[in-house]
């Protein structure tokens, strides 16, 4: 791997502040200009709310024909004081005000059925009445019991409450509302205790609706829960020491190992404390929100046009595909990954969170499309740009946090930028360089001048097999005279990355 068969052009990438999205860019920028907050940390928070209010409004196919939503699951790690709950206001208004709408709605929806089943009772008694009296009225009982069987088919239906966001849902809580409406978005300003109660508990079930398994869950006190296509974002917000006490804990190991970590668009929003400091100018001149709102409010239509169309029979959302250059970059985007799984590579040691990063880049492109209201059902190299500098942004903070360290892995890694130091980057001498193959008992023999008495004696042997394994070096058996032989290395470039 010292050179990839699949690159991918990561500085066609926007830069922060520069995403070619108007109405996503404007409210990032002028969130950051006011709150003062870690970079990542608005940019990761909007697209989690555009990715969840176009859910119920479109899916994306992929170019090798797979259907997806566009919900993700984002996890966001900041310390306390860092303006999490600002932010999430922000981006999030939006849900609370569309469930308000629809709270009205439902309010009055109540109304008319309350008096539409008072009026269908009391009509249900007039033909009991009627029934009881018809052979002294002369009536006809089978006629009778018909215009029954008729009145009865015209119960009122009870309108079902509608969720499009909830606030830390139990397991129950959430199961009824995607029975009564497959989209909602769990919000959590502080999951830490929502990870230990419901989460990390039913972790299967949350990685089987974020890839639109169906819930079929039967109960006997209560109405059954089940729901075909189901569509569930999450905004999750922690603080890190909360986040390694639930990774340390048997429930959070159990997390990692089923993948639901690895399925979220993870990040590390970076420390900032002391370093927030207000223009004095913002006395006579307060920073707008006028970007902010109108991102708000292009969400509140959306959220509302979505449940519109889901309660209509029939409905489907429109199906988004890449045009052409984004097509072709999408999948250089996935060879990429694919070869960074390799032994080496930079996702060796994250290999579930690789394996879902082409499918999150293409769910957020398409949330990024519909949000920002481009023509068309074809989606452009802007959406795709932005989702992948997301996500790999995203993989790197991944990395950082949810892989262990090995310290024998560590240590090889310094013996190898020792050996370019000093074996291949040495000046010529006497109009030789050094030679970049070196006899295994050179190294053994070196190792005693090595700066770490870990990289030293016997223990040379076991970390030139780790960077073997990481094809950092060749090693190969030569002959040496006498039908004897010798094991030799060769020095390898790094990966690029």
């Amino acid at each position: 791997m010292s050179k990839l068969k699949h690159p991918f052009p990561f500085n066609l990438l926007p830069k922060a502040g520069q995403f070619p999205l108007p109405r996503f860019q404007a409210a990032v920028q002028e969130c950051l200009n006011e709150r003062k907050v870690p970079l990542k940390m608005p940019y990761f928070t909007a697209v989690a709310a555009c990715c969840a209010a176009a859910q119920s409004l479109a899916d994306m196919i992929t170019p090798t024909g797979g259907k997806l939503g566009t919900n993700i699951f984002v996890l966001v790690n900041a310390i306390s004081g860092e303006g999490k709950t600002n932010v999430r206001r922000d981006f999030f208004r939006s849900f609370d005000e569309a469930n308000s709408e629809l709270k009205r709605l439902f309010n009055q929806a109540i109304a008319r059925y309350q008096e539409d089943m008072y009026a269908w009772k009391c009509e249900g008694q007039v033909l009991s009445a009627e029934l009881a009296a018809a052979p002294q009225m002369g009536l006809s009982a089978e006629a009778v019991r018909l215009r029954i069987d008729e009145h009865s088919g015209r119960k009122p239906t009870c309108p079902c409450e509608l969720h499009l966001s909830m606030k830390e849902p139990n397991y129950a809580s959430l199961l009824r509302a995607l029975t009564n409406f497959p989209c909602t978005t769990i919000i959590s300003g502080d999951c830490a205790k929502y990870l230990r109660s419901t989460i990390l508990p039913f972790d299967t079930t949350f990685c089987d609706t974020w890839s639109y398994e169906v819930i079929d869950d039967p109960r006997v006190s209560v109405a059954s829960y089940y729901r075909e296509d189901p569509r569930l974002s999450m905004l999750l917000m922690i603080q890190p020491s909360k986040l390694n006490t639930a990774l340390n804990s048997a429930l959070g190991r159990e997390g990692l190992d089923s993948g639901l970590f690895a399925r979220m668009v993870y990040c590390n929003a970076e420390r900032v404390g002391g370093g927030r400091f207000l223009d004095i100018d913002i006395i006579s001149d307060p920073i707008r929100t006028s970007c902010r709102d109108e991102f708000a409010r292009n969400l509140t239509e959306l959220l509302l046009e979505g449940a519109n169309a889901m309660a209509t029979p029939g409905y489907a959302r429109r199906e988004l595909r890449f045009n052409k250059e984004a097509a072709e970059l999408w999948v250089r985007y996935f060879n990429f990954v694919e070869e960074q799984r390799q032994p080496g590579g930079r996702y060796e040691k994250a290999m579930e969170c690789a394996a879902r990063l082409a499918e999150n880049v293409a769910r957020m492109a398409g949330g990024l499309h519909v949000t920002e209201r481009f023509d068309g059902n074809e989606v452009g190299v802007e959406c795709l740009l932005s989702a992948v500098a997301i996500c790999d942004e995203s993989s790197k903070d991944y990395v950082d946090t949810f892989v262990p360290e090995d310290p024998e892995e560590e240590d090889a890694m310094r013996l190898y930028d020792w050996l370019i130091e000093k074996l291949r980057n040495q000046p010529a001498q006497d109009g030789t360089r050094l030679r970049r193959e070196l006899d295994f008992t050179y190294v053994s023999t070196v190792s005693q001048y090595f700066p770490s008495r870990r990289w030293r004696g016997k223990n040379i042997h076991r970390l030139l097999a780790i960077l073997a394994q990481k094809k950092l070096i060749e090693k190969k058996f030569v002959p040496v005279g006498r039908g004897q032989t010798a094991e030799r290395i060769r020095l390898i470039d790094r990966p690029q990355q």
